[in-house]
């Protein structure tokens, strides 16, 4: 028993490997010969061409069957470009048939390629590559297809008539049926991914998951497609598909209906141009949710098939996660059809009876829109909104909380949307309504800013702003005043194409300004750590941007009357002034009480992506320690606001630069001084307690000089300042030098040592008299003291202190030059007659 098993499976072995022999030698004699049959067969019903790299012939991996798979494929489409390009069309065929007198093909499968459909602007396709049927005998056919599947297969699809493009890729896709016959079933199967579908310029269902399950009656006698089980998957959305389609001699003909009982706000929002996808993407709904269309008529390059869409949301619940508390007990119906003649022009879309509870708060809304070439708008809108609800739709990631509620009373806007857009004819649009703000507010970067009070009306392109209250971030400000083409500023696009500007006329008061915290409200509150330096800097760009597409809306002008402000460590008081706005340019008018004294300032701010200001400020009669106190000492610790007495009198010209990130460019910033000290101190200044040798302590600790005259430049990141001559009780000297903002220093000094000398005999003068300014000190000292803050050296250098005085007369009438062309005409600083090198 046991050697008749063995006989047997050996036997049955060899029959294996006889069987396998031969289909291996059967598959190398007959691969050229099918693989041409099959070409040749495709290139008869074609007037393109069908190029084949290469064809191998297999009977493994499709046992029972064989497939013939053409690699490296190219069909040329009848505009000699490529209608059909894979790296694999595989052709299954009966094991049998490959030894008869006639091979007979029953499924294809294209792999890893493209297919592009063209349609010219008359309806002429690519794909009409095909010959006239003749009709020959169905036994005579090789190819008698019962399947096709597509795998990765990019789909591109365009018309020029109707100005659509579509590109999507079929992951995999399956048709089965018994196409040789008139009438079958077709049962196909896909799932595609939709890269985009475009528009008439706008794009959709970018990047969407799309499968479909259908069953479809074929009639290929009467050019029948009717749906018998057809399911639509656009994302987690599902629709059922019914009716039929025709094929016309103009084209198809479609009587459609897509539904869903189980859908969502989300579901209708898939279908939406990707721009508004953006803004709404991310809202959901629950809810008794009804969708329902209809497609009717005919699909030609002149002639679109009817469209009516219908959504309604009852007993409904709407979402998101800009959201922070739902809106709820939504109901309203969304209707829209392509019109009479199937077109934009004729389309309608509405929004009727929208209602919906925020936090018991009743809100309502309506819309219609008609012909979307040039739409015509009505829209109306009544309610309560609360901020505690809404403050994420605002899009900022530096707003993290709101409270109070702004009442909004029938506000409508009524007209053409190209109106809208356009100041020269914002006129014929019809606008009212009203906003009130009940402690209405947004927490920003951390302050609370409130709209403890006040009131908007809309009247046409009116807009009243009154009793405003704004309180937060250590500030109150009360606004009043009027707008002009408030919505084509609010429409605006980046470029401003249609040169909308928003007029506004206004006045501003405040009790206290707290500048510092008011500027941190805009800042950029991404941490540099986490996100990289350069992620943090292209934010910071992106904010910059934006003001300046802010700035460039708006042009008016502010009245401002501010009782208290700090900025820094600078506090002021009793502001009165004006602030323009004009294109992208900020000008600033004003006058202030600040350090003891006033000052008087006219400046002009251009926000660009590059901001930079031109300003000139005048201090009058200032106290000194005070400015230096106030302005950090300006950076350096040599002579300090405990140093130094006395009041000011100056003129600055300054013009300063910011780079596109908004950081302070101090290389380029660039000042020019006029600056008067009388009845001046220095008090323990060290640097001057090196001269003791020549003069007494006492005098070098507490100097007093009755007025100190001289012009400084700053540029370069140097402070430069001319030959000044110094008169004070402890030693007459004549200096110039330069400081570095990195606190190194070169000041060349003048002393004349005969008068030093000769006072270092007397006694310490307890009245401080300065000394006279004479010649008669038998000779001149000359010192360059230089170094940085913490290590300086002094040398005596007559040559190059002498030469330096002399060039730095040329600097000197360089800057009164300059500040002349800002301020007039300046009386030149010059030393007092008798002071000069006694020869």
């Amino acid at each position: 028993m046991k050697k008749a098993l063995k006989r047997i499976l050996i036997i049955l072995l060899v029959l294996v490997l006889l069987i396998a022999g031969s289909l291996a030698l059967m598959t190398t004699a007959l691969q050229d010969e099918v693989g041409g049959a099959i070409i040749a067969e495709i290139n008869k019903q074609i007037t393109s061409e069908l190029t084949v790299e290469k064809v191998e012939l297999t009977v493994f991996s499709s046992f029972p069957n064989a497939s013939a798979d053409l690699r490296g494929v190219l069909l040329m489409d009848n505009r000699d470009g490529v209608l059909l390009e894979a790296d694999k069309l595989a052709f299954r065929m009966s094991l049998l048939s490959l030894l008869g007198k006639k091979i007979l093909i029953k499924s294809i499968a294209a792999q890893n390629g493209a297919l592009t459909i063209e349609l010219d602007r008359r309806g002429n396709p690519n794909y009409g590559i095909f010959r006239p049927s003749d009709d020959k005998d169905p036994s005579d056919r090789i190819i008698d297809l019962e399947s096709a599947t597509f795998r990765n297969i990019d789909l591109i699809y365009s018309d020029e008539s109707k100005n659509t493009v579509l590109y999507a890729l079929l992951r995999n896709a399956s048709f089965a049926g018994a196409f040789s016959t008139e009438k079958f079933s077709l049962n196909s199967r896909a799932d595609i991914i939709s890269r985009f579908a475009e528009k008439d310029g706008l794009r959709y269902l970018a990047g969407k998951s799309i499968r479909y399950d259908a069953r479809v009656a074929v009639n290929l006698r009467e050019k029948e497609y009717t749906m018998e089980n057809v399911v639509l998957e656009i994302e987690a959305n599902r629709f059922t598909v019914d009716g039929k389609v025709e094929i016309w001699k103009d084209g198809p003909y479609f009587d459609l209906r897509l539904d869903a009982d189980q859908g969502s706000v989300a579901s209708v929002i898939q279908f939406l141009p990707e721009t508004y996808q953006a803004a709404l993407g991310d809202f959901r709904s629950s809810g008794k949710f009804f969708f329902n269309t209809a497609i009717k008529g005919l699909y030609s390059p002149r002639l679109d098939p009817g469209v009516q869409a219908e959504f309604r949301l009852e007993d409904g619940r709407i979402e998101s996660p800009r959201l922070s508390n739902p809106l709820q007990d939504v109901s309203f119906s969304a209707k829209f059809n392509n019109g009479k003649f199937r077109d934009r022009q004729g389309a309608v879309f509405a929004i009727e009876d929208f209602k919906g509870y925020f936090n018991r708060e009743l809100m309502e809304l309506k819309l219609r829109v008609e012909n979307l070439e040039d739409p015509l708008i009505d829209f109306q809108f009544d309610g309560v909104v609360p901020m505690n609800s809404v403050y994420g739709l605002f899009g900022n990631p530096g707003i993290s909380g709101g409270a109070g509620e702004v009442e909004i009373k029938n506000l409508s806007v009524a007209g053409l949307y190209e109106d809208m857009l356009t100041p020269s004819r914002i006129g014929r649009v019809k606008i009212g309504g009203e906003l009130e703000f009940a402690a209405a507010a947004l927490v920003i970067n951390g302050e609370q800013m409130m709209l403890d009070r006040g009131s908007i009306k809309l009247e046409d392109n009116l807009l009243t702003f009154s009793d405003i209250k704004l309180d937060g971030a250590g500030s109150d400000i009360l606004l009043e005043g009027t707008a002009f083409n408030v919505l084509p500023a609010l429409f605006a696009d980046s470029l401003n194409t249609s040169e909308a500007a928003l007029e506004f006329r206004a006045r501003l008061q405040s009790a206290n300004l707290d500048i510092n915290r008011l500027l941190a409200l805009t800042a950029v509150t991404a941490d540099s750590n986490k996100v990289g330096r350069e992620t943090f800097d292209s934010l910071k760009v992106e904010q910059n941007l934006y003001r300046e597409r802010i700035s460039r809306l708006l042009e008016g002008a502010f009245d401002a009357r501010i009782a208290r402000f700090n900025y820094g460590k600078i506090e002021g008081a009793n502001f009165s002034g004006k602030l323009e706005l004009a294109g992208n340019e900020l000008l600033i008018l004003g006058a202030a009480d600040a350090m003891q004294g006033a000052f008087d300032l006219d400046g002009k701010i251009t926000l660009e992506g590059k901001p930079y200001l031109r300003a000139r400020l005048k201090a009058k009669n200032v106290d000194i320690t005070e400015f230096f106190r106030q302005c950090d000492d300006f950076g350096q610790t040599m002579l300090q606001s405990k140093h130094i007495k006395g009041r000011l009198d100056a003129q600055f010209a300054i013009y300063a630069y910011w780079d596109e990130t908004g950081a302070f460019l101090d290389d380029q910033l660039r000042v020019l001084g006029d600056i008067n000290i009388s009845n001046g101190e220095l008090n323990r200044f060290e640097m001057l307690e090196n001269f003791s040798t020549f003069v007494n302590m006492n005098d070098l600790r507490q100097i007093r000089f009755n007025r100190l005259q001289n012009y400084l430049s700053v540029r370069g990141r140097t402070l430069t300042l001319p030959a000044m001559f110094i008169q004070s009780n402890a030693l007459n000297l004549t200096v110039s030098g330069e400081h570095s903002f990195d606190n190194q220093f070169r000041y060349n000094v003048k002393v004349n040592a005969g008068q030093v000398l000769a006072d270092r005999l007397k006694s310490h003068d307890a009245g401080l008299a300065p000394k006279k300014a004479k010649q008669n000190g038998w000779f001149n000292l000359y010192y360059t003291i230089f170094g940085d803050t913490g290590n300086y050296q002094y040398r005596s250098d007559r040559r190059q202190v002498r030469a330096d005085l002399e060039q730095s007369l040329e600097r000197r009438r360089a800057i009164e030059s300059a500040l002349a062309s800002e301020f007039g005409a300046f009386s030149s600083v010059r030393e007092p007659e008798g002071w000069g090198d006694a020869e």
